[in-house]
């Protein structure tokens, strides 16, 4: 009897870590690409739906716009440099232009947020680096030391492979599979030092997710560039669009001629940081009328203002003048001052409540070049 109990317990317990196996959310593997011709490395992930590359600030150095690519079957892309944290920190991160998201599939918040468990748990690890064809190469590493912010491995194995050559800056060490840290430093061909990915993500966490950024909603955003002169047709940032009548925030411009109301005219909208403030725009109809996408643009100046970040977008019909709000949706506009928000649903509305809700960088101006209705 007490051997058939024990034979079902066994069942039982295989049972439960099959079902925590299935059902466990899967680890980010942080796709690594190489960058500019593999003179360094960087790694790719998606959050709300924008794609982003992490990298060393010394892989780009002074530039600004640089070249990826994934390991076989390869995709190339292009991203662009919108915040480094050198000399402070070897990191930086660029936005990837459209066209590579079949190849941006981790999030941000599956990346691991604490690495100590993985380190704990082994000194031994693999490197992953790439070629310039996009070729995956695996050199194993030992972990010799280690802090707060990051560690230094040594490759171990006698052959050539197992040496660490130039180029390797921004790879990827993984345990098990998962990523704990990214070269940024190699004094010789024997060690490397690496970033943590927890300190990574403590450094970018605050960035990326502004002040309280909203969950997106149905008929989420997708963001382009709205299109050169369109805030000067009188149509805000969607030619053809809707005329709006009024725009009124409960922000203060920097000066008087740099207030919301510019924005019916087709002119920039200059706000007092921090970030955070409402904008209601009221359509030029008499009556409701659907409204199936509102577009945003803004041109920052760096270190002089910043662009909106987290958006989100209600919607009123109501003829009373008492608003009933309505959500339409949320997203967030890209660093360099694009968004584009659509509603399959095209709810009928007279106007809308624009909530921004963080910005780029909360010490600056926010800048608002146009916005577009249609």
């Amino acid at each position: 009897m007490n051997a058939l109990v024990g034979v079902a317990m066994h069942v039982v317990a295989g049972l439960l870590l099959l079902l925590v196996l299935l059902f466990s959310p899967e680890p980010a593997r942080a796709e690594l690409v190489a960058v500019n011709g593999a003179t360094g490395h960087g790694f790719v992930f998606t959050y709300r739906r924008h794609c982003y590359v992490i990298l060393p600030s010394h892989v780009h150095g002074r530039k600004r716009r640089i070249s990826i690519l994934t390991a076989a079957p390869s995709a190339t892309g292009d991203a662009d440099i919108f915040r480094s944290f050198a000399p402070a920190t070897d990191l930086s991160i660029g936005l990837v232009r459209p066209g590579f998201e079949p190849r941006c599939n981790d999030r941000w918040e599956d990346l691991p947020d604490r690495v100590d468990p993985l380190l704990d748990a082994s000194d031994e690890g693999t490197l992953v680096r790439l070629s310039s064809t996009g070729l995956a190469l695996h050199v194993p590493m030992a972990i010799v030391s280690r802090d707060y912010e990051t560690f230094t491995a040594k490759p171990v194995g006698e052959e050539r492979e197992a040496e660490i050559f130039q180029g390797i800056s921004g790879a990827i060490l993984r345990i098990d599979g998962q990523p704990v840290g990214m070269a940024i430093e190699s004094g010789s061909v024997s060690e490397a030092v690496f970033l943590r990915i927890d300190a990574i993500r403590a450094r970018l966490d605050r960035l990326l997710e502004g002040q309280g950024a909203a969950a997106e909603v149905a008929g989420g955003p997708e963001a382009e560039t709205p299109a050169a002169g369109a805030a000067a047709s009188g149509q805000g940032c969607t030619p053809g669009g809707l005329p709006l009548k009024s725009a009124v925030c409960n922000r203060e411009p920097v000066a008087p001629e740099f207030g919301c109301s510019n924005l019916v005219t087709g002119e920039a909208a200059v706000l007092m940081p921090p970030g955070r403030f409402e904008m209601v725009v009221e359509i030029d109809r008499d009556d409701a009328v659907p409204v199936s996408e509102v577009s945003l643009a803004a041109s920052p100046v760096e270190g002089e203002s910043t662009a909106p970040k987290a958006v989100r977008i209600e919607i009123d019909s109501s003829a009373s003048g008492r608003p009933r709000w309505r959500a339409f949706g949320t997203g967030d506009m890209t660093p360099f001052g694009a968004f584009l928000l659509r509603n399959g649903t095209a709810p009928y509305a007279r106007r809308l409540k624009l909530t921004v809700e963080g910005t780029w960088d909360a010490a600056q101006p926010v800048t608002l070049g146009c916005v577009g209705v249609r």
